[in-house]
């Protein structure tokens, strides 16, 4: 009797307000995820920082023994920096014009931009080099990004870059650091272990309220789980999408020619 009035209330929640509300909650979060998307963003050039390589990070009484040259003229400390950048607003940019500025003590020896329909024209001063573009599209629309690799002599940071003019700016995503990379990393643990009490409390409540196991297999303990599994499962697969996506990002270099 106990587990049909059970049912029966389970039953009686389907008729309710409560699953239209639900309903209407994630159609309502939906739509503000699509304004949000949609929304007109400010003109803006981001530059985001790929990787930092040398290929001289070997002791130093070893070093002194191996001698490298670039064109004849040799060289210390080989390095590559490679970023991409794009346009992260929502209007077109027409001839931006970048400035990256590496330490006194580096030389840039040479550097690549891909693809060539970008048509980037760059200027080596010793330490500073300068990207010109006749244009950059909204990357969302047009999904346009010109990746750039600098092979330097001497060190590869800090890195400044310098541009914007009327109407649009710049912003600078470098490489995090291995203190930001471990609190990262304890976040998305934290948030993770977070969920669980959430879970056992809400399901706790489900076999309370509606006689509904955490071991039963069916329709309405499927629907009933949903509600705590939905954020977990959109926490993890957007996690996973950005690290898919940054091991699939290809950077171009000489080698790649």
């Amino acid at each position: 009797m106990l587990q049909q009035n059970q049912a029966e209330s389970w039953w009686h929640w389907l008729y309710t307000n409560a699953p239209a509300a639900w309903i209407s909650a994630i159609i309502a979060i939906m739509s503000l995820l699509l304004v949000l998307r949609t929304k007109r963003r400010p003109r803006k050039i981001v530059i985001r920082e790929l990787s930092r390589s040398s290929l001289m990070r070997i002791w130093p009484s070893v070093r002194q023994k191996i001698k490298v040259t670039f064109g004849g003229d040799p060289i210390k400390t080989l390095g590559q920096i490679d970023v991409e950048i794009f346009n992260d607003g929502s209007e077109f940019i027409e001839q931006p014009e970048l400035n990256f500025v590496l330490p006194e003590q580096t030389k840039i020896l040479d550097y690549h931009t891909d693809p060539e329909e970008a048509n980037a024209q760059c200027q080596v001063t010793t330490n500073r080099l300068s990207v010109r573009l006749p244009h950059l599209n909204p990357v969302r629309e047009h999904s346009q990004i010109v990746s750039l690799s600098v092979l330097v002599d001497g060190p590869t940071a800090p890195l400044k870059i310098t541009g914007g003019s009327a109407g649009w700016s710049i912003r600078h995503r470098s490489l995090p650091t291995a203190k930001r990379r471990s609190w990262n990393l304890i976040a998305e643990v934290a948030t993770l272990l977070a969920f669980l009490p959430l879970m056992f409390l809400y399901y706790g409540w489900i076999e309370k309220r509606f006689g509904i196991s955490q071991t039963e297999w069916s329709l309405r303990a499927f629907y009933s789980g949903l509600p705590p599994l939905a954020p977990l499962l959109a926490f993890i697969g957007f996690g996973m999408w950005k690290r898919i996506k940054k091991s699939k990002r290809s950077l171009t270099s000489w080698a790649d020619e």
